[in-house]
């Protein structure tokens, strides 16, 4: 089944790749997206296809930083109708526990969620491979997820003021050749490598009230995205969300999910199983994207992946990834980043 977003997050897309001299219709043909899509914001495309365009034109245009320069001109309206709630809020921390509690209303492909702690507050992305037919051209992630970390943080830019950076910003991947993009988008304090891409902000700009907004019309705005996007969250893609953070920290069991969903442990079985998956599947599955992920972006040992990723030694971690990907970690990570 795929998976359709509206168009408009390509915005800015053409104009930046023409900066660069190079044509975007023939880009958006070599990966069989719509040229059309590239200027009209209501059509709805397959986020297979977005994700090869922001790739394929991240290498035709010779910049791995192509989507940080293409957040400077894109902003949370790409969102459609959750920007319409993100507006209505009185501060910038709940701006962004909105944008967590709602972001899979616009795409399944990418979670957002908020881990609280003494000194701020870490803001998350977690991008998620959906089941498609159509074969990606780019396996790759990197760019949409430096997109989306991009928009959010030059908005929060507009709300800070100019001067502001995060306290501090990580990435899944490993270090690029080229930082200096990366300086300018999100300040000095830099991290690669890492268990999740993130950025954390202070609690006094967390609790930083924005002048001249209200969430009085919060319940009116939320119940018209849920009617306008035809649902809620899939409790299927609650439970995803759930496993992915848990992997992030402390790992995962079903008893750790069915207490962060306040169910027992019963009756997230039974639900899962109306709804023709189980924990084992969804948790198997997110290893999986998580481990080709680490093994073709990021520098971590294959020792390290098993250890971040909760298998009891590398040769367990082998047999797992040989039985789902056809390749084991080593040759895996060889070929892809060969290609």
């Amino acid at each position: 089944m795929q998976e359709l977003v509206p168009s408009r997050v390509l915005a800015g897309v053409a104009d930046l790749v023409k900066d660069y001299g190079h044509n975007p219709d023939d880009i958006a043909a070599s990966v069989g997206l719509a040229p059309e899509a590239l200027y009209r914001p209501d059509l709805m495309i397959d986020v297979v296809d977005v994700n090869d365009m922001l790739e394929e034109s991240a290498v035709v245009c010779g910049d791995c930083s192509f989507c940080l320069r293409l957040a400077r001109i894109q902003s949370f309206d790409v969102l459609g109708p959750i920007w319409l709630i993100i507006r209505n809020f009185r501060t910038v921390g709940e701006l962004l526990e909105l944008l967590a509690d709602n972001y899979e209303l616009h795409t399944r492909s990418m979670s957002t969620y908020l881990l609280k702690e003494d000194d701020g507050v870490t803001f998350c992305w977690e991008i998620r491979k959906v089941p498609t037919p159509k074969r990606p051209m780019h396996t790759a992630i990197v760019q949409a997820s430096e997109l989306a970390m991009g928009v959010c943080c030059y908005e929060l830019r507009r709300l800070l003021g100019s001067s502001w950076r995060p306290e501090y910003i990580q990435f899944r991947h490993a270090r690029p050749e080229d930082t200096a993009p990366m300086h300018v988008a999100f300040g000095d304090n830099l991290h690669f490598n890492q268990d999740v891409d993130a950025f954390h902000i202070s609690s006094e700009d967390f609790n930083r009230p924005v002048t001249g907004k209200s969430r009085s019309n919060r319940a009116l705005l939320q119940r018209t995205l849920e009617s306008t996007i035809g649902r809620g969250i899939p409790f299927v893609l609650r439970v995803d969300r759930i496993i992915r953070l848990l992997i992030n920290g402390e790992g995962c069991s079903a008893e750790k999910v069915g207490e962060a969903l306040d169910m027992k442990l019963r009756t997230l079985q039974y639900r899962l199983k109306q709804n023709q998956t189980s924990y084992q599947t969804l948790y198997d599955a997110a290893r999986l994207d998580l481990a080709k992920h680490y093994l073709k972006k990021s520098d971590l040992s294959i020792t390290a992946v098993s250890e971040r990723l909760y298998f009891n030694d590398c040769a367990a971690f082998s047999r797992f990834f040989k039985e789902r990907a056809g390749h084991t970690p080593r040759d895996y990570a060889r070929h892809t980043r060969e290609q």
